[in-house]
């Protein structure tokens, strides 16, 4: 076999039967290199692929559960990318919502009373009026005098083309006031508090990298709203391709983050300004600062090796959450004179049982974002550092800006914060999203509508695995003796069935906080007769720092371990058998996936590897995935990294000549974070190495998603299809 040729049967494959076929086996010896043409996009991967798409697409649509799991997804539905927290700036709420019957989110204003209620919203913005259906608003951002809304749209249609509109709030009806194109993305804009324009993060197209300090991949763009529209390239070096622009609420200063496991403010830039803003006031009287661009207005602050800082500045203190002495954080704030100087730091929380994600400065206190036994809660201290009290939302659920939030707290705050107010977004696996404002001073907490009702006749109870030795993968010093006991949730009705149909799922990577959110597809699976299991894995960042480190690079392995310890503990207790189990996972979740198909085939019936990524050290021929992988995983360039993640890789594990697990491989066709290349070699592989009488393998590569960003009917119908893969392969019959 060539380079160019393909491992499997690129024959028009038009039913079922033609699933499993091997097609050629190729060297077994070589796994990347064997399904190394599948890497790219030439007409005959294509064509292959399209017609995997379409015989995936009849098989699961011609499932007789297909219309059963629509029909309980579709009542129900929540899209927890696009349910947003409303957001109060200079006395006006600003928000973005869906309105019923409609498929794309109208913007809207609201006053705020001096009583704290909320008045008649009015809709300033109708994405719909632009009258492309693919179109996705990405990004709302109220201007700091509350007059003018930022509005970044994506295209939607898999170009590089964002649309930049910026609205009259006040203005009736609303017109633009500006409009226009950016080739790449606009990512994490923050206005100027001047108002003469804003800066994000995006990638630096078109322009020359010798022309600038090295970076490994995004940049800190300015947009002046200048006649020209001048666009600059702040000429910065950056040590991590994860960067973010940040100004503090009283716009004296500026600030750039850096990384996203550990954060830190990289640069800070001293601002000019006459009266400080507040939200009782009015607008405030500023200095036109100018532009931005230069690079001596910024001054280096603190770099890596002062830990994750995560926070914001407070007169002239940096007030953050810092693992520094503090696998859990503690609360610290930092002169902005002497913030290399530990000695100067004055700790204002020390570390305790919670983990700490967030600060954010509200009514004259600090709002506490933590991660308590692996979920969400929040905490109201004085500005001294005194626990006032707790913000009384249900224990079991997941906090954000917006209902997947929680993830985006690595580098984001978890609430909005206005005046007096907070708000957030929580949900959980009973509770669907409900957008919240609380009052700090009067500590009272308001729904901004109806709650959706919860799921009744359910029991959602927490476990834990016993402590028993680990089932190393690899050897060397990353194998443990022993594994640590292991904290999973489990949903399922209260009739009493056991064993039933159980689906696991978890994340257990980058450092992302897993908590017990909102999920469609367990309420539908649920609501079905199903159990759903909600495991926290070494590698995800719910306990701590430790935890984190554990289960990443040559330990990656750990969060694999932690599962198993979840299956096995299911069926030892009863609550299902090995083929009524499925596993779950989407984007560093799918690896979880792989490893059961590689490393435990006979202990599940089924597994979705949803946006997945696969071939790790097939991501060095990727530079756009090159730069993730080299941040958790390890340098597949570099022969010690790379000896290590083959160690532990599910896809150069996967074995010969055994039953395999069922498989549904799931990408977007606009995925740049998991390219569609990735699930095209998990099903060559896994279906040329099965044994006869292994499970359906299947491929579905979609059009209209990228990495898991895609519309309400999109979705829906994926959740259905996911559901229904797993209702026919463990035996659930909705």
């Amino acid at each position: 076999m060539t380079d160019d040729s393909l491992p499997i049967d690129t024959s028009n494959t038009s039913d079922t039967s033609d699933l499993n076929d091997p097609g050629d086996p190729g060297d077994p010896g070589d796994p990347q290199r064997r399904y190394q043409a599948l890497e790219k996009d030439t007409p005959e991967v294509l064509q292959w692929q399209t017609d995997q798409d379409r015989v995936a697409r009849d098989a699961l649509h011609g499932s007789p559960c297909f219309e059963s799991f629509e029909a309980l997804l579709r009542p129900a539905f929540a899209d927890v990318l696009s349910f947003h927290a409303p957001r109060k700036v200079q006395g006006t709420w600003f928000a973005r919502v869906v309105p019923p019957g409609a498929t794309q989110p109208v913007v809207t204003v609201a006053e705020a009373a001096a009583d704290g209620a909320v008045g008649e919203a009015r809709v300033i913005f109708d994405l719909a009026s632009l009258g492309q259906p693919d179109a996705l608003l990405q990004d709302l951002q109220p201007s700091p005098d509350g007059k003018r809304v930022l509005l970044i749209i994506g295209s939607g249609d898999g170009s590089m083309r964002t649309t930049v509109r910026i609205i009259d709030a006040q203005k009736e009806p609303t017109a633009a006031c500006r409009d226009f194109t950016v080739i790449g993305p606009v990512s994490m804009p923050v206005w100027k508090p001047d108002g003469s324009g804003f800066l994000y993060t995006g990638l630096p197209l078109g322009v020359d990298p010798a022309s600038l300090p090295p970076a490994p991949g995004l940049r800190i763009f300015e947009q002046l709203l200048d006649d020209a529209l001048t666009r600059t390239v702040l000429p910065l070096h950056h040590d991590h391709p994860v960067v973010a622009a940040r100004v503090s609420t009283d716009g004296r200063y500026a600030f750039l983050n850096e990384g996203q496991g550990a954060v830190h403010p990289a640069y800070l830039r001293r601002l000019e300004v006459s009266r400080a803003p507040t939200d009782v006031d009015g607008p405030s009287q500023w200095v036109r600062s100018g532009a931005w661009g230069d690079a001596q207005g910024w001054v280096p602050f603190l770099d890596e090796s002062h830990g994750r800082v995560k926070g914001t500045i407070v007169g002239d203190a940096f007030i953050a959450v810092t693992n520094d002495g503090a696998p859990r954080g503690r609360l610290v704030s930092i002169p902005l004179a002497s913030a290399r100087d530990h000695a100067t730091w004055r700790e204002l929380l020390p570390e305790g049982e919670a983990v700490l994600v967030s600060v954010t400065p509200a009514g004259g206190r600090l709002v506490l974002g933590e991660s308590f036994e692996g979920r969400a809660r929040l905490r109201v201290l004085s500005m001294e550092g005194r626990v006032e009290g707790i913000v009384p939302i249900d224990p079991d659920g997941a906090v954000g800006k917006f209902a997947f939030g929680f993830v985006t707290g690595l580098i984001d705050d978890l609430v909005w914060a206005g005046g007096d107010d907070l708000s957030f977004v929580y949900s959980s696996l009973t509770q669907p999203p409900v957008a919240y404002r609380y009052d700090v001073v009067a500590e009272r907490l308001d729904a901004f509508q109806p709650a959706s009702a919860r799921l009744d006749g359910l029991t959602l109870t927490a476990a834990r695995t016993p402590g028993l030795p680990a089932v190393a993968l690899l050897a060397g010093p990353s194998s443990d003796s022993s594994a640590p006991a292991v904290t999973y949730r489990v949903m399922s009705g209260d009739d009493g069935t056991d064993p039933r149909p159980t689906i696991v799922t978890g994340y257990g990577g980058f450092n992302v906080h897993w908590l017990p959110c909102w999920s469609n597809l367990a309420a539908a699976w649920v609501k079905a007769g199903g159990r759903w299991v909600h495991a926290h894995l070494r590698g995800g960042g719910e306990f701590g720092d430790d935890f984190w480190q554990d289960g990443r690079m040559a330990r990656k392995s750990h969060g694999f371990e932690d599962l198993f310890a979840v299956i096995d503990d299911l069926t030892r207790r009863g609550l299902c058998t090995a083929e009524q189990l499925g596993v779950f996972g989407a984007s560093n979740g799918a690896l979880l996936v792989g490893a059961a198909i590689a490393f435990r085939p006979a202990s599940i019936a089924a597994g979705v590897a949803q946006v997945p990524i696969v071939d790790v050290l097939g991501c060095a021929r990727d530079p756009g995935t090159l730069t993730i992988v080299r941040s958790e995983f390890g340098d597949p360039l570099a022969e010690e990294d790379a000896l290590w993640m083959r160690a532990w890789s599910p896809f150069h594990h996967l074995p010969t000549g055994q039953r395999l697990p069922a498989l549904l491989a799931d990408a977007g066709l606009q995925d740049t974070t998991c390219p569609p290349w990735h699930a095209r070699k998990l099903v060559a592989a896994v279906r040329a190495k099965g044994a006869e009488g292994s499970g359906p393998v299947l491929l579905r590569v979609r059009e209209g998603v990228a990495h898991n960003v895609t519309n309400a009917a999109l979705a829906i119908e994926r959740d259905a299809e996911t559901l229904s893969f797993f209702a026919r392969q463990l035996g659930l019959a909705p």
